[in-house]
C-alpha cells in the first residue's frame, strides 16, 4: 500500500464509522421514541439522521461539483441545512435533559437556532457552498458554523457535569454504574464532534479551506470521528464483556475489587 492509499483510508475511516454508528443509533432512538413519545429520544435520533445524511449528501455534492456545478451547489446547500438541523436537535436535547427548568438554556437554543438559520440563508444568497476563500471571509459561514462548535462544547460540559454528580452517588450505591459510564461516553462523543468542528475552523483560518478534507488535518478529523463512533457504540451497543467490566466497578476505579454480578 502506497502513502496515497494509506492517507485516503485514514481520511475516510472516521467518516465511515460515524455513518455506521450514527445510522444504528438513529434507528434505535427513533424506535424508542415511537414507544416513549419523549423528546430526548426523538432529538437524538433526528440529530443522527440529519448528521449522517448531511455527510453523505455533501460528499456526493463535492464529487459531482465539476461535472454538474448546479447540482453540486444544491447538494452542498442541502447538506449544510441538515448540519444546522442536526445541531438544533442536539441543542434541544441538551437543554431538555440537563437544564429543563432553565430559561437561559432555552433562550440559548433559540439564539443559536436563529444564527444557524440566518447563516445558512446568507450563504444561499452569496455563495455556492464551495471551498473558495472568499466564502469564509463573509460573516454568513461563521454565523452558521460557530453555533456548531459552541453547541457541542456545551453538550459535552453538561454531560461531564452530570457525570460527576453520578460518580458521587455511585460511591454511595445510589447510581447505576452502566448509566454513569454511558453519560461519560456521551460527553466524550460530544467533545469529539466539537473537536471536528474546531479542526475545520483551524484549517479555514490557516488559509486551507479544504484542508479538513484533503490535507493533513483530515487525519485528525477522521481520528475524532472514529473516537466519537467508538464512544457511541460502547454507550448504546455495549458488548456483554464491556457491560460486566463497567458494572464490576473497575471502569471507574481500577483499584476497587470487582463485585460479583
Amino acid at each position: 500500500m502506497d502513502d496515497g492509499a494509506f492517507l485516503l483510508i485514514g481520511r475516510s475511516t472516521g467518516g465511515l464509522l460515524m455513518c455506521v454508528a450514527g445510522g444504528l443509533l438513529a434507528t434505535k432512538m427513533l424506535r424508542l421514541a415511537r414507544c416513549t413519545k419523549e423528546l430526548p429520544e426523538m432529538a437524538i435520533g433526528l440529530h443522527m439522521v440529519a448528521l449522517v445524511l448531511g455527510y453523505l449528501i455533501e460528499f456526493v455534492g463535492i464529487q459531482i461539483a465539476e461535472a454538474a456545478p448546479t447540482a453540486g451547489t444544491w447538494l452542498r446547500g442541502a447538506a449544510n441545512l441538515l448540519y444546522a438541523a442536526s445541531i438544533f436537535a442536539y441543542l434541544l436535547f441538551t437543554a431538555r435533559v440537563f437544564r429543563p427548568q432553565s430559561r437561559v438554556a432555552f433562550g440559548l437554543v433559540v439564539l443559536m437556532t436563529l444564527a444557524l438559520g440566518m447563516g445558512w440563508a446568507g450563504e444561499v444568497l452569496t455563495t455556492d457552498f464551495g471551498f473558495e476563500i472568499d466564502r469564509f471571509e463573509r460573516p454568513w459561514f461563521w454565523l452558521a458554523f460557530v453555533p456548531r462548535m459552541v453547541g457541542m462544547g456545551w453538550a459535552s460540559i453538561e454531560a461531564i457535569r452530570h457525570h460527576s454528580k453520578l460518580r458521587l452517588r455511585l460511591n454511595l450505591g445510589l447510581a447505576d454504574p452502566v448509566a454513569t459510564n454511558r453519560l461519560l461516553l456521551w460527553a466524550l462523543a460530544a467533545l469529539c464532534e466539537g473537536l471536528i468542528y474546531s479542526a475545520v475552523a483551524i484549517t479555514i483560518l490557516a488559509g486551507e479551506p479544504d484542508g479538513y478534507l484533503l490535507g493533513d488535518a483530515a487525519l485528525w478529523v477522521s481520528a475524532f470521528g472514529a473516537c466519537a463512533s467508538a464512544c457511541m457504540w460502547l454507550g448504546f451497543f455495549p458488548p456483554r464483556q464491556y457491560r460486566q467490566w463497567v458494572a464490576s466497578g473497575t471502569a471507574l476505579d481500577p483499584h476497587r475489587p470487582a463485585r460479583r454480578i
